[in-house]
């Protein structure tokens, strides 16, 4: 099975659904990753682009994804850009792909990268016939989603085995210059605690939690 994540920032794809990303790959499935930003141009540190650069392929190798492409929108400024134009560097991506599943942002996000890229997500794989998307999942990335008004509502959850959480821990370590220290929402901490804590919900130990916005079953 072919998934694809696509995400406004690299780390994103940790934070949101690193340890699902593990387990579609454990399991023999393909994962592509689409990055739209750089995640440091509006910090106006130059450097800051080549570590995260750095931090994303590491992070990639340690959970299996085979390809991975990052685009070049404005960080934090995707606003300033028509969604049509991002919606074509999606296309663009994924045109040579056939893929069933896809995670991305949340509709309930604050950062507004986060917002837009959900958006495109949508647009760029609206329901064709012959489309091969069967499903559409939105996550949630801690000191964000959260922080906004309008409340993350769960009803897909992936239960996570030790040896996913352990692969979703060293990426988060890889992208430690990321991370925040407790209680910051961003910590490796707090981003573990989520995960125990959206399994509390639903009797399992580890599980990472999504809203659904495309579920096609066919069989």
């Amino acid at each position: 099975m072919e998934v694809l994540v696509i995400v406004a920032h690299s780390d994103d794809e940790v934070i949101g659904c690193g340890g699902t990303i593990a387990k579609h790959i454990a399991s023999g499935d393909s994962v592509s990753l689409l990055v739209m930003t750089d995640g440091v141009s509006a910090r106006g540190i130059s450097e800051d682009a080549d570590v995260r650069e750095t931090a994303l392929s590491s992070s990639c190798r340690n959970l299996g994804v085979m390809e991975y492409k990052q685009l070049s929108y404005p960080d934090n400024e995707m606003d300033s850009i028509s969604l049509l134009s991002i919606v074509k560097g999606i296309e663009d991506f994924a045109k040579d792909k056939n893929p069933q599943i896809i995670y991305t942002h949340s509709n309930k996000d604050l950062n507004i990268d986060h917002q837009i890229t959900m958006r495109a997500v949508m647009t760029a794989f609206r329901p064709q016939p012959n489309s091969t998307v069967k499903a559409i999942y939105g996550f949630e990335v801690l000191s964000s989603t959260e922080w906004n008004t309008e409340q993350f509502n769960p009803v897909m959850f992936n239960v996570l085995d030790k040896e996913h959480m352990n692969k979703l821990e060293k990426s988060l370590d890889i992208y430690k210059e990321e991370m925040r220290i407790e209680p910051h929402s961003r910590s490796v901490t707090n981003i573990i605690r989520q995960r125990k804590y959206r399994g509390a919900c639903v009797g399992h130990k580890y599980v990472e939690a999504f809203e659904i916005y495309r579920d096609i079953k066919i069989n």
